[in-house]
């Protein structure tokens, strides 16, 4: 009824809220591959990547939606918020799980709240600094 594909990547304006959003995973291979199609077998391409890093550069972006979490998820947090990290997605998943190129992605957007599909836990981490 009020469910809607939002497509492969791209802005959209959703209840006043500007929501950015990348939907596949990284693999090396299809991310560097030239061909003009965005995705391929549930992975993005760089082209894409970086059209949806310009659509969103100098925008407030309030939400951010992808299947992979960013790396370095701890940095810059407290010990007791690492610990909060560790439990909620330990550091095997999240070798599987995470992803520069969302990274980066994050970087670019600042959004204010960011959700991540994949690995199945829920972690609320601190405001991006």
């Amino acid at each position: 009824p009020n469910l809607k594909f939002l497509g492969h990547s791209g802005l959209a304006t959703i209840a006043g809220l500007r929501v950015a959003f990348l939907c596949g995973t990284y693999d090396k291979e299809v991310y560097d591959s030239t061909d003009s199609t965005a995705f391929e077998a549930g992975h993005y391409r760089k082209h894409c990547v970086e059209q949806l890093k310009e659509e969103v550069e100098c925008l407030d972006v309030d939400v951010l939606l992808t299947c992979e979490w960013p790396q370095r998820l701890v940095r810059k947090l407290s010990p007791e918020e690492q610990k909060a990290v560790g439990e909620a997605c330990p550091k095997e998943v999240r070798q599987r799980i995470c992803s520069e190129v969302v990274t980066e992605l994050v970087q670019v957007c600042e959004p204010k709240f960011h959700i991540c599909a994949l690995g199945g836990k829920f972690y609320r981490r601190p405001a991006y600094l």
